[in-house]
This record gives structure tokens, C-alpha cells and sequence, in this order.
């Protein structure tokens, strides 16, 4: 039912939740795992990190999507 871009296990979505449950559940224990193991100032720096990162690539996208479609409704 997907487009292929995810294994077949986490592309599923709940029934009634319409949610990924399986892959929601599998980033939940891996976060909760590294939280319960790492200090919280490497936590900290690892949490900016994404944050940084989630905005070079957002802004980057903007500056992609600009050059290659300029008359895209904004």
C-alpha cells in the first residue's frame, strides 16, 4: 500500500489509531534507552545537534526548491 520507501513492517498504520504504531514504538525504546544510558549534557549536545541540523536542511530546501521551481505557490 506504500510507495517502497519503507519495509513493509513500518510502513503499516494502526486501524483504529491511524498511526504508525510499530515504528512509533520501535523510536520510543531506542530514545528512552539512550536517555536512561547517556549523560544529560551529552544529551543536551545531541539534541542541538538535530536541532541544527533539521534547520540547515529545511533552509536548504527552501534554497533548492527556489532555484528549480520559481513559479511554485508559496
Amino acid at each position: 500500500m506504500g510507495d517502497g520507501l519503507l519495509p513493509p513492517l513500518f510502513a503499516t498504520v494502526h486501524p483504529s489509531l491511524r498511526a504508525p504504531d510499530v515504528s512509533q514504538m520501535l523510536i520510543g525504546v531506542v530514545v528512552a534507552t539512550l536517555a536512561a544510558l547517556l549523560a544529560v549534557e551529552i544529551l543536551g549536545e545531541v539534541v542541538s545537534i538535530g536541532t541544527l541540523f533539521a534547520f540547515v536542511l529545511v533552509c536548504f530546501g527552501v534554497l533548492y526548491l527556489r532555484r528549480t521551481a520559481p513559479a511554485m505557490k508559496r
